[in-house]
């Protein structure tokens, strides 16, 4: 008789499920009266929820007690994808709205299930008994069926793989150009920058990998590489949960940000222009690109930690797209790194004058404006070379 496995790692993936159940029940039913968006990230949860649960029940091999759950992990993996796009399609598009054909993205996850229906209509004791051969089979240390034909591997891959990996692409394409976006039109990025599921994303990308490369080792080698590829999936899968739960309740703005009015890109006037559009004459660029350093000099309109682009254009009185144009072609920046440069100029002598020599770097970065010091710390790197700190310590050398 199979033994039943009770270990750190069952506990830790049981742990997560737990969590991922409790925060999308939250998501699903509280948070989702402020932003339907939260509805995905809700669904989302679930989905890792269920795929921690046939795992776990794989590893510990309370499959047997429970075989209704045989082969149904990998089908749902094939809705991770659309929901994790269509999640952040909904936070970065202008005007996103749903429509009955996104549920066209789902057509692969509803085939999976049609393609595993013979299974899940197996009786329990059939389903029992095709787990005891394959965990006879990995005790004695063959891990993997029979080798198939390369063309059925072929086409396994081009459904179970490929799916996962087109969604990734186009996820990551779209948060890229998201992140560009904001750059153009706010001094700060640390609230809107969905960074959060950026690591969801290449969490997952992990996960797809390593389920992949043990899938096709044998197929090479005629040797698994691991007796099973549940603990993996179990460890990695945790982790994901484990970011969304942090994010989710460290960072209250971090999600559903397309509905805020404070810092939502969707709530400001679009910087339509492509940089390479000539909307001004270089004698306008310039006189204009004179008027907004002299104006930022002036006002130190910098020390306001959520300056825009649009804040900006109604001080001035001047379009947004001219103001975004003049920076690009006279400063060769984003408006982003044209806010930064001024509070660097100033941490600089802050972090020097005698007067505020004793502050902290905490102090100092909150005086010129920026949000957090881990901005603060990335954008003075990126402008000195070198940290506050260092910057503050080797000014003493000398």
């Amino acid at each position: 008789m199979t033994e039943r496995v009770v270990d750190f790692m069952g506990l830790l993936g049981f742990a997560a499920l737990v969590q991922a159940v409790f925060l999308g029940a939250y998501f699903g039913f509280v948070k989702i009266k402020q932003s339907k968006a939260y509805g995905l990230l809700a669904c989302l949860l679930l989905i890792f929820a269920f795929t921690l649960l046939h795992d776990i029940l794989v590893y510990s091999r309370y499959m047997l007690d429970y075989p209704h759950f045989l082969a149904t992990g990998m089908a749902f993996i094939l809705a991770i994808g659309p929901l994790i796009y269509l999640y952040i399609r909904w936070q970065t598009s202008q005007n996103f709205h749903f429509y009955w054909w996104d549920v066209l993205h789902f057509i692969p996850f509803m085939i999976g299930h049609w393609q595993r229906l013979d299974t899940y209509l197996m009786s329990a004791n059939a389903k029992g008994a095709r787990l005891q051969a394959i965990f006879a089979r990995i005790a004695k240390g063959n891990a993997i069926p029979p080798l198939q034909p390369w063309q059925d591997n072929l086409s396994h891959f081009l459904f179970w793989h490929a799916q996962p990996l087109i969604y990734l692409v186009i996820s990551i394409f779209l948060l890229n150009r998201h992140r560009t976006r904001i750059k153009e039109r706010f001094s700060y990025t640390e609230k809107i920058n969905l960074r959060w599921m950026q690591y969801v994303l290449y969490g997952y990308c992990v996960i797809f990998g390593l389920e992949y490369f043990l899938e096709i080792y044998p197929q090479f080698t005629g040797k698994a590489f691991w007796s099973s590829s549940s603990p993996v999936s179990i460890s990695l899968f945790s982790i994901q949960v484990y970011i969304i739960t942090y994010m989710g309740l460290h960072s209250q703005n971090t999600i559903a940000l397309s509905e805020n009015k404070e810092s939502s890109i969707e709530k400001t006037q679009p910087v339509k222009e492509k940089k390479t559009e000539q909307v001004l004459s270089n004698q306008q660029a310039a006189q204009l690109n004179e008027r907004l350093k002299e104006y930022m000099k002036e006002t130190q309109a910098y020390h306001n930690s959520k300056l825009s682009i649009q804040a900006l254009s109604e001080a001035l009185e001047v379009s947004a797209r001219y103001i975004s144009f003049a920076i690009n072609h006279q400063q060769r920046q984003n408006f982003f790194d044209f806010v930064n440069t001024y509070r660097i100029q100033e941490a600089k002598q802050l972090l020097l004058d005698d007067k505020t020599r004793n502050w902290t770097i905490a102090a100092v970065s909150e005086e010129v404006g920026f949000n957090s010091r881990d901005a603060f710390y990335r954008a003075f790197k990126k402008n000195c070379g070198m940290t506050p700190t260092q910057y503050r310590k080797q000014a003493d050398n000398h």
